[in-house]
């Protein structure tokens, strides 16, 4: 019975840290100040407003934001991370490289790193992929037009979500289109 609390304590412990990070490399904030924004994300994300929904139990409860069940607590550390590395990634020149853990990486294997956390996340739960996948090929054709950079370039960048597009296609084909009798896909009024 404690083991969903301990899971979403362990999961939000994850997000605070990675929120914590991220603030601390896209801005010059101080500890303090980088320790009260990533308070006031945590805080105002699991806010739950049962009363808004009345008998309408199918849409469950409200929140400000869409991380607040435990499976989608699951992913938003993992979908935190990949947001941030993607955007140094997708910045970084093929020659550059960039330090890790006292290590110097490059490109590429930054690039197997958000494959791997990416499929990661949609083996928990697709719902950030689902998302980000169409925001990438939107960021994709906008970038390409501001900055007229190569086609190929956008296609070795798009190219590390092809296995989490497969995983995602494999379960989709696993749950609604199996033949089971539990499975399908139903279209139905709330």
């Amino acid at each position: 019975i404690y083991a969903c609390a301990y899971a979403n304590t362990v999961f939000s412990l994850l997000c605070a840290v990675s929120i914590y990070a991220v603030i601390g490399v896209f801005s010059k904030a101080s500890r303090t100040e980088r320790a009260l924004a990533t308070l006031f994300m945590m805080f105002f994300g699991p806010l739950y407003f049962a009363g808004l929904n009345g008998t309408n139990y199918y849409l469950g409860t409200q929140s400000f934001n869409t991380w607040h069940n435990p499976t989608n607590n699951s992913v938003k550390f993992i979908s935190v991370l990949i947001f941030y590395l993607f955007a140094v990634v997708f910045r970084m020149d093929e020659a550059e490289k960039m330090p890790i853990f006292g290590r110097m990486v490059g490109k590429r294997a930054l690039d197997v790193a958000v494959s791997v956390l990416t499929c990661v996340s949609v083996w928990l739960k697709p719902s950030f992929f689902q998302v980000f996948a169409p925001a990438l090929a939107v960021y994709f054709v906008t970038d390409f037009i501001q900055t007229r950079r190569s086609f190929k370039r956008y296609i070795r960048e798009a190219a590390v979500f092809v296995p989490p597009a497969f995983l995602i296609l494999y379960q989709m084909k696993t749950l609604f289109f199996s033949g089971a009798p539990s499975g399908g896909v139903e279209i139905a009024f709330l």
